[in-house]
């Protein structure tokens, strides 16, 4: 199983490789997966957390914006990734997000911005499959405007520590991803 970001080409670098070099240190993962919308790809993924389940503090599998949580085959995926405490997240399409966000900002009509994209989510969090969103900060207005169940952790990324909301209850937040301007931020 290649880790790899597309557009970039697999370099060789596996999630066995990853799973080694990790395991003396148990960190914890979010796995940024692009193709497991398809069931059985989400099948392969979840029978190769489990071997290495035990070489990670915590683990985050996103789920692409594409994934149809009512496919019962995908269901049962998310079902297996949970059984192994597995935390799974659903991608928020960042333009939707953002542009509902900026709406919001601009004291304009959120009516067409949001409201579908309110609707898709509050569908997804119904199904059961995941218990996470995750997203790009940039979109906390909307987020907060969702009044989403309280249960569904946030993951995010973006986000300038120094310049958080201390309006907002981090204790929804699972994964935070710092916006660093440093390339030799390490």
């Amino acid at each position: 199983m290649s880790v790899t970001y597309p557009p970039e080409s697999s370099i060789g670098l596996t999630l066995d490789d990853v799973a080694h070099v990790l395991k003396a240190y148990k960190p914890s993962a979010w796995l940024d997966s692009k193709n497991i919308d398809i069931a059985t790809h989400c099948f392969v993924l979840a029978s190769k957390i489990k071997e290495y389940r035990s070489h990670f503090e915590s683990i985050l599998v996103e789920f692409p914006s594409s994934s149809n949580f009512k496919d019962p085959d995908l269901l049962k995926c998310t079902g297996m990734l949970k059984a192994e405490d597995i935390d799974t997240s659903y991608y928020v399409p960042t333009e939707s997000l953002l542009e509902c966000s900026n709406a919001i900002a601009k004291g304009n009509s959120v009516q067409e911005k949001c409201s579908s994209l309110k609707q898709q989510l509050s569908d997804i969090s119904s199904y059961g499959a995941v218990n996470g969103f995750s997203f790009d900060y940039g979109g906390i207005a909307a987020m907060v405007s969702f009044d989403l169940p309280s249960n569904i952790a946030w993951h995010t990324w973006h986000i300038n520590i120094s310049e958080k909301d201390s309006n907002l209850d981090y204790g929804q937040f699972g994964f935070l991803i710092p916006y660093n301007h440093d390339p030799n931020y390490r």
